[in-house]
């Protein structure tokens, strides 16, 4: 059964690090991997990730890559303040292209 997004259902993933929340539990690699697991089958409602100020390294930036390239409909990503490199960055605008929303 194929599932179809309705205009109404949207996804925002919104961990920020820099909250006072959740500043002594920020997001690492294998946080970031076990929520985009879980995430995959909904990221077609996908519309914005705010991970800011998390600990998210090339390897995160992998795994949300992957998320990434199956969420059309993504409008928004800031990923400010995290450890990836250009290794990451780079997994991650091949993976944008997926987006055609963007």
């Amino acid at each position: 059964m194929e599932e179809t997004a309705d205009e109404n259902d949207a996804l925002e993933i919104v961990i920020q690090g820099n909250d006072k929340l959740n500043f002594n539990n920020r997001v690492n690699d294998q946080a970031l991997i076990a929520i985009c697991s879980t995430l995959e089958n909904y990221a077609i409602y996908i519309e914005d990730i705010d991970l800011r100020y998390n600990e998210i390294t090339d390897i995160g930036a992998k795994a949300l890559g992957d998320l990434i390239s199956k969420s059309p409909r993504l409008l928004g990503l800031n990923l400010q303040g995290n450890r990836i490199k250009s290794e990451g960055a780079q997994y991650l605008a091949e993976s944008l292209k997926e987006c055609t929303s963007l």
